[in-house]
């Protein structure tokens, strides 16, 4: 059986002798795109900021766990099916507070971009990243992102459903936001395992840096081989590379599609990443209505309400456009 190198290789492959021609990423547009991510993940980092352990665990307690037990919503356990894939310290903090995992993972991987942005001259050597002579440390970079973006779009995927689920409007989610928890439940909670226990992608520097002072960097040449024995030398690569490269293998058309749309790729995760920023806050001002015993049909109520519709109306077309980018055949 090929291993994930074998594979990843064939895929570039593919790639490099299609008729697209080479597509490749500057390395400032990585580094705008590293910093989108940051200010998504931070700003949701943001919502346990808003709400106290006591008000979060009466949130679930009094409204969210009576109602998904209720709801006729194939999304009714996927708050269940992901905490049941956590382990260590993610578990920790599910049981000190509901989905405080997400936030912790979400703060976590903030940080990691920011290490990955200040250092992204010793990861990039070339200031291009390329199909031919792509390398594994560019590979897997992409991976970081392919997951960063999961781990946004899972969070407030959840968070949206949680919030409508709670006035009875979970009917109204987008057909792609449900099929996404579904699909992605058990690889973020992947993610968040790793960002919570520090164990990882969290060493990505470090087993970069390893692969370079090896000589292992070089992924792909241009007629199609790896510079090294894939089966003899995958054990020194690191398993947190090995698990970004598997997150990159679904990405690489990103030199297809983004490549050709950069501006508008990077301009759609700044305005969506503003958009979410503003959802937070007033996510959280509606659930302390809630918490505050506030009548659904209070005029402040629906108010706040709408205004959340609104903007995940926003971040809803966002995210299609960069999905657009990302997934063109």
């Amino acid at each position: 059986m090929n291993n994930i190198l074998d594979t990843l290789a064939e895929k570039l492959e593919s790639q490099a002798k299609s008729d697209n021609g080479i597509k490749g990423l500057q390395k400032d547009d990585i580094d705008e795109i590293l910093k989108s991510n940051i200010t998504a993940h931070e700003a949701i980092g943001e919502i346990e900021d808003g709400m106290t352990n006591k008000e979060a665990k009466e949130w679930f307690r009094d409204t969210i766990t009576i109602t998904l037990k209720q709801s006729k919503s194939v999304l009714k356990d996927i708050v269940t099916d992901f905490c049941s894939e956590l382990n260590g310290k993610s578990l920790v903090f599910e049981r000190d507070r509901p989905l405080s995992s997400l936030g912790e993972a979400n703060r976590e991987y903030a940080k990691l971009l920011k290490e990955i942005s200040k250092n992204l001259d010793k990861v990039m050597d070339d200031g291009f990243i390329e199909i031919y002579n792509s390398r594994l440390s560019t590979i897997s970079l992409l991976g970081i992102i392919a997951d960063s973006d999961n781990l946004i779009n899972f969070t407030i995927y959840l968070y949206t459903f949680l919030v409508r689920c709670s006035v009875g409007d979970e009917e109204s989610i987008p057909r792609y936001r449900t099929q996404f928890l579904m699909d992605n439940y058990s690889a973020v909670a992947n993610i968040v395992n790793q960002m919570c226990n520090h164990k990882g992608r969290y060493d990505f520097l470090k087993n970069v840096n390893r692969l370079k002072q090896k000589g292992m960097d070089l992924v792909l040449s241009k007629d199609g081989e790896f510079g090294f024995n894939t089966q003899t030398e995958a054990g020194f690569i690191g398993e947190g590379l090995l698990v970004t490269i598997g997150s990159a293998l679904s990405k690489l058309n990103i030199f297809d599609a983004i490549g050709k749309w950069i501006d508008d790729y990077k301009f759609a995760k700044y305005s969506r990443n503003k958009e979410i920023r503003e959802w937070l806050r007033t996510h959280v001002s509606l659930l302390k209505m809630s918490l505050a015993n506030a009548e659904p049909s209070s005029r402040e109520y629906t108010k706040l309400f709408n205004i959340i519709r609104a903007y995940d109306t926003m971040i809803a077309e966002y995210d299609e456009k960069i999905a657009d980018y990302e997934y063109e055949a």
